[in-house]
């Protein structure tokens, strides 16, 4: 891989360029090399490999940020990228309050402390069964999207797959008809019996997602039931490779980098 020609850090006036240095290599790997290169950007910068994972995910929300407020995703670029992910996070669940915040932030009117509590204030205050279908759907596709290995873009299923139980896709920018992911939610249910009843048919259903080219990331909102599938991987080990299962607890939730089996 190689190098910058300047070693980076993760203050204000360098993350961006860090970020889009990974970004840029990320896009040129296949999902094996990704660990390789997070870890050689960590030795040759110095920093800890979660944390430019984190300048990542705050680099790609300014992306998206910036296609309806560009001054303002500009602006942000040059502050800290710990101010970026509040921003991010409020985002999720306040779009407007978030954008006010940032402007805000920019202002000198907030901190990052400030915005850190305020925004676990705007917060909806109720459970992830309670919360809009909208709120889900954005939530889940914040969450997975974050704990992708790499740089991916969503878009839209093609016609034969829109009344598969998976709504939610994402697609390599490096390779884009060969390294595609399918996401199927399950829940949020309020008991066990309402997961366990749909357990087979979704993973049948992933099992058809990978036959024709797709990995699979079963989303499942509520309580953890880290056995619910464990079934299916037993049984049909060769079947369920490619297929994960993350769990999504918490309208805060963050989950570690997804990895395939």
């Amino acid at each position: 891989m190689p190098t910058s020609r300047k070693k980076l850090s993760v203050s204000a006036d360098e993350w961006a360029e860090l970020a889009s240095i990974a970004r840029e290599l990320l896009s040129k790997s296949r999902h094996g090399q990704y660990q390789a290169i997070f870890d050689q950007l960590s030795v040759e910068h110095g920093i800890n490999e979660q944390v430019i994972r984190r300048a990542v995910a705050a680099h790609r929300f300014l992306d998206k940020l910036g296609l309806h407020h560009a001054e303002l995703a500009k602006e942000l670029r040059k502050a800290p990228f710990v101010a970026v992910e509040q921003i991010d996070r409020w985002f999720v669940h306040d779009p407007e309050g978030a954008i006010a915040a940032a402007r805000a932030y920019l202002r000198g009117d907030e901190s990052v402390r400030s915005l850190v509590n305020k925004e676990v204030e705007a917060r909806p205050q109720m459970s992830l069964v309670e919360l809009s279908i909208n709120h889900i759907r954005k939530l889940v596709a914040k969450v997975i999207g974050d704990a992708l290995p790499g740089d991916y873009r969503r878009f839209d299923p093609p016609d034969h797959l829109k009344t598969s139980s998976a709504k939610l896709y994402f697609r390599s920018y490096k390779f884009p008809d060969n390294d595609q992911i399918a996401v199927i939610r399950l829940g949020p249910n309020e008991h066990m019996a309402a997961y366990a009843r749909h357990t087979g048919k979704l993973m049948l259903e992933a099992i058809g997602l990978r036959t024709i080219g797709f990995k699979v990331i079963i989303a499942i909102l509520g309580d953890c039931y880290p056995d619910l599938f464990d079934e299916f991987y037993l049984r049909y080990p060769s079947a369920s490779s490619g297929i994960t299962i993350c769990h999504i607890t918490s309208v805060e939730a963050v989950i570690p980098t997804i990895q395939f089996r």
